[in-house]
């Protein structure tokens, strides 16, 4: 009898074994993200883990030319709008504010709503209601007049 239960859990374990050798296609592959760590998206992966790494990679990829002045100011500005130290909300104030000036915020409303977004997020956890309340309502206009164009281009 034993010898019949140990053959029993021989063969359940090696039909286990069997079982989870199958399919390799449910391995999840990661996309290639080029040839160099100084990208915005490498920048982006790395900060979520290593915000200080991220900036090192973001000055890197800004000096190497794989990001332009502007994407690499919007960068800083979001992993410093992101921050609990308060020095680094401050600073993303003033890049995102100064970036509304620029020709790709002025003429193109998705990146005006972005700074906008980031605008909201540093205002909200520095605790600035009344500044929290001016992107907000700069946002619901912007997109207010975003609707009110597409409803009458119908």
């Amino acid at each position: 009898m034993k010898q019949v239960v140990h053959l029993i859990v021989i063969i359940f374990i090696a039909l286990l074994t069997f079982a989870s050798c199958g399919d390799h296609k449910s391995v999840r592959q990661v996309p290639h993200l080029g040839n160099t760590p100084y990208q915005q998206d490498s920048v982006l992966v790395t900060y979520a883990t290593n915000p200080k790494r991220a900036l090192t990679l973001l000055d890197s990829a800004q000096l190497l030319g794989h990001i332009s002045d502007y994407r690499g100011q919007f960068i800083r500005a979001k992993i410093y709008s992101k921050s609990l130290v308060e020095q680094q909300q401050d600073s993303a104030i003033l890049i995102l504010t100064s970036l509304l000036t620029h020709d790709s915020v002025r003429n193109n409303a998705t990146e005006r709503e972005n700074i906008y977004d980031l605008l909201i997020t540093a205002s909200r956890i520095k605790h600035d209601l009344e500044a929290y309340l001016h992107w907000a309502t700069l946002k619901a206009e912007l997109c207010r007049a975003a609707g009110q164009r597409a409803y009458t281009a119908r």
